[in-house]
């Protein structure tokens, strides 16, 4: 078999020819099906996107939320000091601080999984001298630990006489 390329654009082999013209007119800048193309990958693009936006918020966020993510978390955890006096001085200002029995209901009711006694990052632990919390851990902890002390705070408030 033998192959010559012509000047012309023609590749002839033995009693074949093959002509190649791309008409490519100067205001074309694309074809009909080009764009039927791009308009049916737009369509699958965004209905891609609503698929995984409606399964991964029921789906994946709830079980990552549900997990706590601790990989990710480690490396935003922050620390915060709480005064709690009003919370371990529960029999008034000359009784002794009970911290045991507020830390363990703040890691059981608080982000459970996230606790480093869980196997989780965040650190809590008393500081006596001041009668406050230190508590390394993520801003959603934080928040929910916020809300925990107020609510406690309120129902205190409710039993006092």
């Amino acid at each position: 078999m033998q192959v010559e390329i012509e000047n012309t654009g023609c590749i002839k082999m033995d009693a074949f020819e093959f002509h190649i013209k791309v008409p490519i007119h100067p205001r074309a800048k694309f074809g009909l099906k080009a764009m039927l193309f791009a308009i049916l990958l737009l369509a699958v693009g965004f209905g891609a996107f609503k698929l995984g936006k409606e399964r991964g918020g029921s789906e994946g966020y709830a079980k990552g939320y549900d997990n706590g993510w601790a990989e990710s978390q480690n490396a935003k955890l922050v620390k915060r000091h709480y005064r709690v006096s009003d919370l371990v001085l529960a029999d008034g200002p000359e009784s002794i601080a009970d911290f045991g029995k507020l830390i363990q209901s703040i890691q059981q009711s608080v982000e459970q999984n996230s606790w480093d006694t869980n196997g989780g990052p965040a650190e809590i632990a008393p500081y006596p001298q001041n009668l406050s919390l230190v508590v390394n851990q993520t801003q959603r902890g934080h928040n929910a630990i916020e809300k925990y002390l107020d609510e406690r705070r309120a129902t205190l408030r409710l039993q006092a006489p």
